[in-house]
C-alpha cells in the first residue's frame, strides 16, 4: 500500500536537506528518518545545490548555521549519529 500524499513545509524541507549536507549521511538514511521517499529528498538536495550555485538562495550557507537552527531538538536519531556510524 502506498503512503498518503503529504505536503512538506519549507522549514521541514530545508532541515532535511541541511542534515544530508552537514552530516554526510546518505540521502536514503535521512529520508527514512524523516518519513519521505529517498527520491523526494534527493530532489530537494539537488534543487538546493542548483539554487545555491546560481545565487538564488541568499543568506548564510547551511554549513554556517547548523542543523538545530531549524530542526531544533526534534532531529531524528540518525541525523545526530549518522556522521559517526555511516561515514567511510
Amino acid at each position: 500500500m502506498s503512503r498518503p500524499r503529504r505536503r512538506s513545509d519549507t522549514e521541514f524541507r530545508v532541515g532535511a536537506v541541511r542534515i544530508v549536507k552537514e552530516t554526510g549521511c546518505p540521502v536514503a538514511h535521512v529520508a527514512k528518518d524523516f518519513g519521505v521517499y529517498e527520491r523526494t529528498l534527493g530532489n530537494w538536495v539537488r534543487r538546493d545545490q542548483a539554487e545555491r550555485s546560481i545565487g538564488l538562495i541568499a543568506g548564510p550557507s547551511m554549513a554556517t548555521r547548523g542543523p538545530k537552527a531549524i530542526m531544533g531538538a526534534a532531529m531524528p536519531p540518525a541525523a545526530r549519529t549518522c556522521s559517526l556510524t555511516h561515514r567511510s
